[in-house]
């Protein structure tokens, strides 16, 4: 056997064993999320269980019929074997939204807040949550992902919830073409993110704040919230654009994603729009200063 043959069946095999290890990484990851998602699943169903609520399974989803201290009674669908169980206890066991709500209620009347945008509506669990809060408020919920809109049709239905605007876009600095992507992440339902499409027909179409604002009349933003799984620095890497709308919002609640390094730049855009802010789980709680409702 030649030299250069030799070479070849060496190149050979490590391809392979490339190959082969990458496999085996992705295999693992699948395993530790679908672990996760059983555990965040036992937690919901126990929380469910203990008080006295009720719970239907069909088709691979679960129904849940609750009745809260302070939302009242809603209900909620679930996927199984999906990320929505980890959602649903972070709006409704771990109340991710409350300091913000317990904020708001503290510095307003509750009947003030009429104009609210959930950037990353994922099912819907948050824009529940929030009209239960604030019945009064439009909502206005994007969510590109077309599995997690349909599902947040749904639980909008379910919930006989009125004046609710759901978009199947991604929220962007313009109505530029878009694809779904899950570089970021976990992989599961809950990490699908937008990117700049290079399709010649892009299925999906970005659209952006301003022309949310103006499309669905709505003179400014009581709360702003955000959570695009690290598209958000493409939001806030545009002064001009930023200039557009954050002063006409009130109350902002984002998550600001660790892969895309931008969490200083951030919060240092947020401070040149005159916004006070604080951490909390895993949110950047802001507040507009100079916030003036327009006539």
């Amino acid at each position: 056997m030649s030299a250069d043959n030799v070479w070849v069946v060496g190149d050979g095999y490590m391809k392979i064993r490339s190959e082969v290890k990458t496999f085996m990484k992705r295999m693992l990851r699948r395993l530790r999320c679908k672990a996760r998602d059983m555990l965040e699943m036992t937690r919901v169903l126990r929380y469910v269980y203990a008080g006295n609520n009720v719970v239907q399974s069909q088709h691979g989803k679960i129904i849940v019929s609750i009745n809260d201290k302070q939302l009242g009674f809603f209900r909620a669908i679930l996927r199984k074997r999906s990320s929505d169980f980890a959602v649903f206890r972070q709006v409704y066991i771990q109340r991710e939204q409350g300091v913000l709500v317990e904020k708001i209620v503290r510095d307003n009347e509750k009947d003030d807040v009429r104009y609210i945008i959930d950037a990353g509506a994922y099912t819907g669990y948050t824009c529940i949550y929030f009209k239960r809060m604030f019945p009064q408020a439009k909502i206005v919920a994007v969510e590109p992902e077309s599995n997690n809109y349909a599902l947040l049709l749904d639980n909008i239905r379910l919930n006989a919830l009125e004046d609710i605007v759901a978009l199947n876009r991604g929220l962007w600095v313009d109505d530029a073409g878009l694809e779904i992507t899950r570089e970021l992440g976990d992989g599961r339902d809950w990490s699908a993110a937008v990117k700049a499409s290079q399709a010649r027909v892009p299925i999906l179409r970005g659209i952006a704040m301003k022309e949310i604002m103006y499309t669905y009349q709505l003179p400014y933003i009581d709360i702003l919230k955000i959570d695009i799984e690290g598209a958000e620095w493409s939001i806030f890497d545009n002064h001009e654009h930023l200039a557009t709308f954050l002063p006409l919002v009130r109350y902002l609640a984002m998550e600001i994603h660790e892969e895309v390094h931008a969490k200083e730049k951030i919060c240092k855009l947020l401070k040149d729009f005159h916004f006070e802010y604080f951490f909390y789980q895993e949110l950047i709680i802001g507040y507009n200063t100079k916030f003036n409702k327009p006539r």
